[in-house]
């Protein structure tokens, strides 16, 4: 279990630590709240141990952050022995028990056990698989009840293994398991761990059950055959909900073949227009993309051949034409689609928007269809009050304009807000108001826009606000035409952890690419208007976009298509129909090396903030945006002493204060501004829609915070070190990102 303790009493912690890691757990630490923050939000914990005092940030105001922001880690607070008034405010923050100083250690173990049976903690029963036996409370595993004593680490690698067994893990995500912050180790170590936990499970008799799937990862691969293995079960399950997709999508699979039926019964007597021809081949590739997704491969194949036959876009000859008809009538014997009970299921939608504005209704639904959420649209408050009485939709965007008065939807908000669970809403007034404001947040109203507002800010807003699992370990966009397809892909990649948007109109594609910000792209080839070669060849001409990993879908396997496909800035295809297995590892495979590849080109090592190339993108963004009463400021704090540093101390000291200003920064800015190192002591921060007497304000408490930090030599002389600092504002200051830069500087060496 990755546990994480934030509390300032060192010799506590080290014991706690101590205590916890003899208990195979993966422990980090952290003396103050901000800085646990920065933690929870940069790590996947279980478990967080809080105390309630701690500087930066108390242990109640934590708790508040992390279940505010979505976070549901259980959490196990420490107080002191009568101060029953702060138990009861970290309990009702969203604390879920706690324990009195000072601890009994065996009565944490215990409260760790009660508490990762609940929440999001994985349970801790034991685990079992073919005889290999793995007990989480004694920390003991076994194989046909004999002893297997393994490290630390290959405890915590088989225990992975033993709760996903059907999971393959690449290097990248088992590193960011079972190693700690503060324990980074270099990728190879997982293959030395690896090698060690195989050879003691084969001295048990345990062979060569960790597999090592080639370019992606290791999972577990039992042996030994049994009536059904966790993966099989994993299968079955999957297999089960694609057949009730099948069963939904019926309607738009008989649409599909009648299309090839009506081609079948015009070419027996006359010539295929050009518009049927078309709509025929369209639906032929179609079925073939879609069919082999759900268990009918050989259909795939009937339609790939009737797309084939249509490929040349010449007319048929007869021994052709007769060809056509046979394989539509086989086809359609093979699918045996129900032609009068198919019905599509109708599902609950899970955005209701309250407007009579035509525009915030298409951006909803298209909304809707990028996150693969129902949208419904009423044009008022009294009708949405009744559709509300048997619906309970996820997230509720009001239009004020669509009230008569303001009490009408003030009181639906409260009603929303008072719901269990409470219904977010999302209100869009036409005009800005503090007092309006603060009336909508008594309400109950979740966030607030100002019409008119763009469709990137409406999904980034529905999203927040929607919150969307924090476990999502990275975000897909998938482009294809096919509906069908998309919803039956979304199915397989979710599971995984995966965040998925999908787009049916590839004309949106700039659009949504800016709005949903992928980690990878997924793109089909064939699609009408705008192909996937072409949006490949937009998006690496754009510096921007020259990184991101581009996975192709393709029905044909023919060298030239393939060869285009990496002529064009591909970085992979998948052929159609897709196969789970094959395609899940794929997507793992390159999402792990883009995360590899943007952190070393976008990060700086050290400091673990943005680079100078990459947040100099991020403030000329800022920069471009500031305009009418919009301002922008520019702060530069500089550690001129590094250079002395370095030189009396070495460049490993140098490092050491490097990297905790780093942890500073990005415990202090998460939100708006925007932050980078620039080298040789130089660190920036953007501040969007603030003055400097603002900025004045919030860098304050960060200034104070670094000049209390104390630094050891390996001497032992212990040290500390004074921030420069100088804030610019734009346009007075400076129009461009350099001068503002230029004039910072120049501040800070006149001062």
């Amino acid at each position: 279990m990755q546990i994480l303790i934030v509390d300032d009493d060192q010799v506590l912690v080290e014991v706690l630590k101590s205590s916890l890691t003899s208990q195979r757990h993966v422990v980090d630490t952290v003396e103050d709240g901000r800085m646990g923050w920065e933690y929870v939000r940069s790590g996947k914990y279980e478990l967080v141990l809080l105390d309630i005092h701690l500087p930066g940030m108390d242990g109640v105001s934590l708790c508040k952050q992390m279940r505010s922001e979505g976070y549901t880690t259980p959490i196990l607070l420490m107080t002191t022995k009568n101060d029953s008034s702060d138990r009861i405010r970290g309990l009702d923050a969203g604390a879920d028990d706690y324990l009195t100083k000072p601890l009994d250690l065996g009565e944490l173990n215990a409260r760790i056990r009660a508490l990762s049976r609940r929440g999001e903690v994985a349970h801790t029963s034991v685990l079992t698989v073919n005889g290999l036996t793995l007990n989480p409370i004694t920390c003991e595993v076994s194989y046909q009840q004999q002893p297997i004593k393994l490290t630390a680490k290959e405890y915590n690698l088989l225990e992975i293994f033993l709760r996903n067994p059907a999971r393959v893990f690449s290097r990248a995500q088992i590193l960011d398991k079972i190693w700690t912050f503060d324990d980074p180790p270099l990728e190879e170590s997982v293959k030395a761990h690896i090698k060690g936990l195989r050879k003691k499970l084969k001295q048990a008799g345990v062979v060569d059950w960790i597999e090592n799937v080639y370019g992606i990862g290791y999972r577990l691969d039992p042996k030994v055959a049994t009536s059904e293995t966790p993966t099989s079960v994993v299968e079955r399950e999957f297999d089960c909900k694609l057949e009730q997709m099948w069963l939904k999508y019926q309607p738009q699979m008989l649409e599909r073949l009648q299309v090839l039926q009506t081609a079948t019964a015009v070419i027996q007597t006359a010539e295929l227009s050009t518009e049927l021809w078309n709509d025929t081949a369209r639906a032929a590739h179609k079925l073939a993309g879609v069919l082999g997704m759900f268990s009918r491969e050989i259909g795939s194949q009937i339609a790939h051949e009737i797309e084939t036959l249509l490929g040349d876009r010449q007319q048929l000859n007869s021994q052709q034409r007769a060809r056509f008809v046979s394989l539509v009538a086989d086809l359609d014997s093979l699918l045996a689609l129900d032609k009068t009970t198919a019905s599509q299921t109708v599902e609950t939608p899970k955005l209701l928007l309250i407007s009579q504005d035509p525009q915030l209704h298409r951006e909803f639904q298209q909304l809707g269809q990028i996150q693969g959420m129902g949208c419904h649209s009423i044009k008022n408050i009294a009708s949405a009050t009744a559709w509300l009485q048997s619906n309970s939709p996820d997230l509720v965007a009001i239009d004020t304009e669509a009230a008569t008065n303001s009490q009408e939807y003030f009181s639906l908000i409260a009603d929303l807000s008072s719901r269990t669970p409470s219904v977010p809403s999302l209100v869009f007034a036409p005009t800005d108001s503090l007092s309006h404001r603060v009336s909508l947040a008594r309400a109950g109203a979740s966030s607030c826009l100002v019409k008119p507002t763009t469709p990137t800010t409406i999904w980034q807003t529905v999203s927040q606000l929607l919150k969307y699992p924090q476990t999502a370990i990275a975000s897909v966009l998938i482009v294809d035409d096919d509906l069908v397809f998309l919803a039956a892909l979304r199915s397989l990649i979710e599971p995984w952890g995966i965040k998925v948007s999908t787009l049916a109109e590839p004309t949106r594609f700039w659009q949504v690419l800016q709005a949903t910000q992928p980690d990878l792209l997924i793109l089909d080839i064939e699609m009408p208007k705008i192909n996937g070669i072409e949006l490949c060849q937009t998006l690496r001409s754009d510096p921007n976009w020259q990184e991101l990993p581009i996975l192709f879908l393709t029905a044909r396997r023919d060298s030239a298509t393939i060869e285009q496909v990496f002529t064009v800035g591909g970085d992979d295809y998948i052929a159609k129909p897709i196969v789970a297995a094959e395609t899940i590892a794929r997507i793992n495979h390159h999402l792990d090396r883009s995360r590899l590849l943007h952190n070393l080109a976008t990060q700086d090592r050290l400091t673990g903030l943005p680079n100078r190339v990459q947040s100099s993108r991020e403030l000329e963004t800022s920069i471009q945006q500031a305009s009418g009463d919009c301002q922008f400021c520019l702060a530069v704090l500089q550690l001129r002493e590094l250079p002395q540093i370095n030189l009396e101390f070495g460049h490993a000291t140098g490092d050491c204060v490097l990297e905790q200003w780093g942890k500073v920064f990005r415990a202090a800015f998460r939100d708006r501004e925007v932050t980078g190192y620039w080298g040789n002591g130089d660190f920036v921060i953007g501040f969007p829609n603030a003055n400097k007497i603002q900025v004045g304000d919030c860098l304050a408490e960060v200034l104070l915070t670094l000049r209390k930090q104390i630094f050891t030599s390996p001497e032992g002389k212990r040290f500390q070190v004074t921030p420069n600092f100088s804030v610019a504002e734009f346009p007075n200051d400076g129009k461009t990102l350099y001068s503002l830069y230029r004039t910072c500087v120049s501040n800070n060496a006149s001062s």
